[in-house]
């Protein structure tokens, strides 16, 4: 199936993927502990610009996370629900990995407020920043748990939504090169310079893992979003 987009978990436990890859030899890699499984997409499974393949037989309880691949290049499902390897907020990771996700977040009776705008007082703030400096007396500094302990203080302010600055996965700190005047290095490392704000190229779909105090983003974030609807507050 064309949708949705990325790798997805069906119900009957079979993976629906649509990817756009280009490559003239590409497919996915599955990894477990101590070993992985590549399938190699047939083009006949190309449509347009996207591979679509369905694959039954991948347990996902034993090859936890995937990389894609398209001729000598690897890279991470753009359409990840949880991405796996940056765990650790300002860290250099040796590599990102999709992971698999299966939607089964009890909402209860959640919905969407749709407060007007005319009648919405809007806080727009960063994720990490707002709870992380010892003064918020919070337990969960600098996470969306965090967030929802400081409801009651969002509360007495008034507001009726949050606007959240970038709260997907990104990285902070990449390696990047510079030229070198010495002809026989053309290039040599520079220092990683902190990305704080998060407004970058990155995941989109998939909550930032370092936001996430029981290191399930999804749920972390889920959890949030429901809790502050349940306190008269949107989630922008």
């Amino acid at each position: 199936e064309i949708y949705p987009g990325g790798v997805t978990v069906l119900k009957d436990g079979s993976l629906n993927i649509a990817v756009p890859i280009s490559g003239s030899k590409c497919g996915i890699i599955f990894y477990g502990k101590d070993k992985e499984q590549k399938v190699i997409f047939d083009s006949s499974f190309r449509i347009g610009k996207l591979y679509c393949v369905h694959i039954e037989g991948i347990d996902i309880l034993e090859y936890t996370k995937y990389r894609l691949f398209e001729d000598n290049r690897m890279f991470v499902d753009s359409y990840a629900k949880c991405v796996l390897g940056n765990e650790e907020y300002g860290s250099i990771p040796d590599a990102l990995y999709g992971s698999f996700y299966v939607d089964d977040f009890d909402w209860s009776d959640d919905v969407s407020l749709q407060i007007p705008y005319n009648k919405s007082i809007i806080y727009q703030l960063h994720v990490r920043g707002f709870t992380k400096h010892k003064s918020s007396n919070i337990k969960n500094k600098g996470t969306f748990e965090g967030l929802v302990e400081k409801i009651p203080y969002l509360k007495e302010l008034g507001v009726t939504a949050l606007e959240l600055l970038p709260a997907y996965e990104f990285l902070e700190k990449e390696k990047k090169f510079m030229e070198n005047s010495n002809p026989m290095m053309s290039y040599q490392e520079e220092e990683p310079v902190l990305n704080y704000w998060g407004y970058k190229q990155g995941y989109y779909f998939a909550p930032k893992q370092s936001y996430a105090a029981d290191r399930n983003p999804i749920h972390s974030f889920k959890s949030m979003v429901k809790e502050l609807h349940k306190n008269g507050m949107e989630v922008i």
